[in-house]
């Protein structure tokens, strides 16, 4: 996803110096109540590009960041989990012992192909 967003910005960064050198004719721009004479045709373009290309930047930093969450709580929780197990598997095999005797061997747990 990063390697297509990279590759939009620098298509949008061609096309626009390509814009840029093919028109360097100044003109008056209005917008809203101001007024700006002699103002070369491509300013307003970059400015565009700069505001997309910005927005384009934060949306992939915030979509990695929000991976590197969810990723970083995926293995708390599979760190949590795997500790309970090891200890149900104690609890079991101390179960297992006083039930039994000390006759039990230890085994580890080992699911069974339907938990594959």
């Amino acid at each position: 996803m990063r390697a297509i967003l990279l590759l939009l910005v620098l298509v949008v960064l061609a096309a626009t110096g390509l814009f840029a050198y093919q028109n360097q004719v100044p003109m008056t721009l209005h917008f809203a109540n101001w007024r700006w004479e002699h103002v070369q045709m491509w300013y307003p373009v970059v400015a565009a590009a700069a505001a997309v290309l910005v927005a384009c930047i934060l949306y992939g930093l915030a979509s990695g960041a929000a991976w590197r969450i969810r990723h970083m709580r995926l293995n708390r929780t599979t760190r949590d989990s795997s500790a309970q197990m090891r200890q149900l598997e104690q609890e079991n095999l101390e179960l297992r012992r006083q039930l039994h005797g000390d006759e039990t061997e230890e085994t580890p747990f080992q699911p069974s192909s339907s938990y594959r």
